[in-house]
């Protein structure tokens, strides 16, 4: 229902949910989708005759994507535009009117955006991710197995029983997903908003307002997360969005993530200085399925 998701994902709640809007949807409704039908069929039978993959030339790959992308009540939403498109980007997030909503703690498959399994973007970003900023899981005996070297003073490896987690101290936040994201293969990166259902907050307010950092953190922009060139170490830059400038230069400030066999490896890394991380945790994966 095309017109009523526009109305869900675009508009204030007091007007979607309004009789006009759901009219509007119910009346137009029908013509699109039996349009968008025809133009499927037309697809199918020009990449058969082809002998293309028929599932890639169905949908477009906005549409394709989108399937693939939520949990089933997961509110539908327009897909980030790739960091090449950052102008794009920053004029909606700018123009946004998203006000933080309650998410069910033991739902999360269901209510949030994800990338699934047999998404163009590489696996590490498919599923949901718990950020255990307070180093809780390494104190449980069914922890995962974290023995190994890891880099807490720059340039020097050691050898450690378990993850070395030695974050000072917890921001509110939860769960990390990259939904709505758009990987782009050239430059291997990929943009994020702290002001969607990519990035759970705790409501360390107890109130409809929900968390005190929403608003800061999602106002300021992006975080552009990209790959290095062996595609084994993550770095996430600050992408400022500003009314006066279409784009502005990403801000290096030294986060990076490092994929490892049990999660992620979110480090903090400055010159000179002790390195500090804290484990995230794959809580659901591609398929929709709690780890």
């Amino acid at each position: 229902c095309w017109l009523k998701v526009y109305c869900q994902s675009s508009l204030p709640s007091d007007v979607w949910r309004s009789p006009a809007c759901f009219f509007v949807a119910r009346l137009m409704t029908p013509l699109l989708c039996l349009a968008k039908a025809l133009t499927i069929q037309a697809a199918v039978a020009a990449a058969a005759a082809a002998g293309t993959e028929t599932a890639a030339a169905a949908e477009d790959s906005t549409l394709l994507q989108q399937t693939a992308l939520r949990g089933a009540a997961a509110p539908r939403r327009r897909l980030l535009p790739p960091p090449g498109q950052l102008g794009l980007a920053c004029k909606e997030l700018l123009s946004s009117t998203a006000h933080p909503v309650a998410v069910r703690n033991d739902d999360v498959e269901n209510q949030l955006s994800y990338l699934a399994r047999g998404s163009a973007a590489p696996e590490v970003m498919q599923g949901i991710y718990w950020m255990d900023q307070t180093g809780y899981y390494q104190t449980r005996p069914d922890r995962p197995d974290q023995a190994g070297e890891y880099e807490v003073v720059p340039g020097k490896s050691a050898w450690y029983k378990t993850f070395p987690h030695n974050l000072p101290s917890a921001a509110a936040e939860l769960l990390l997903s990259f939904g709505p994201s758009t990987y782009d293969d050239e430059s291997r990166c990929w943009l994020a908003s702290m002001r969607t259902d990519q990035w759970l907050w705790a409501n360390s307010t107890g109130t409809a307002v929900g968390s005190v950092s929403w608003a800061d953190a999602a106002r300021a922009g992006f975080l552009k997360f990209c790959f290095d060139e062996a595609m084994s170490e993550i770095s996430i830059y600050r992408q400022p969005c500003r009314e006066d400038e279409e784009s502005s230069s990403a801000i290096d400030l030294g986060q990076r993530i490092i994929p490892r066999p049990w999660g992620l490896e979110r480090l903090n890394r400055q010159p000179d200085k002790i390195m500090t991380r804290y484990a995230a945790y794959q809580i659901v994966d591609g398929l929709g399925q709690r780890t």
